[in-house]
C-alpha cells in the first residue's frame, strides 16, 4: 500500500474513533512487518511503554506483525498499558486490548 494511501486511511480512522493524528506522530513502515526492529515500529513501541498515546492505528494487522508470538507479547503491551488499537483495513477498534 503507497504511504500516501497509509497516510489517508490513518486519517479517516482517526476521524472514525474520534482520535486526534497530529502529521509529526503518523509513522509509515515500508520495511516488512516480519521484521520487529523496523525504526517506526520501534518509536509506537516506545509511546507504548511511556503511555503517552491513547490509540495507535494501523493500516493492517500484518502492520502489527506477523509472527504470533510477536503479536502476543504487542497485545499484552497494549493490555498493559491501557492503549486502544484500531485496525483500518477490518473497521476493528481493539477495545478487547482496552
Amino acid at each position: 500500500m503507497a504511504r500516501e494511501r497509509q497516510i489517508y486511511n490513518a486519517k479517516q480512522a482517526a476521524k472514525r474513533i474520534g482520535a486526534e493524528l497530529p502529521e509529526e506522530r503518523i509513522y509509515c513502515d515500508l520495511i516488512s512487518g516480519r521484521k520487529n526492529d523496523r525504526p517506526n515500529f520501534q518509536i509506537i513501541n516506545d509511546y507504548l511503554e511511556s503511555c503517552s498515546t491513547e490509540v495507535v492505528i494501523f493500516n493492517r494487522v500484518d502492520r502489527m506483525g506477523r509472527d504470533l508470538e510477536a503479536l502476543a507479547r504487542l497485545g499484552k503491551q497494549f493490555e498493559r498499558t491501557g492503549v486502544g488499537a484500531f485496525i483500518c483495513n477490518k473497521g476493528l477498534q481493539g477495545d478487547f486490548i482496552n
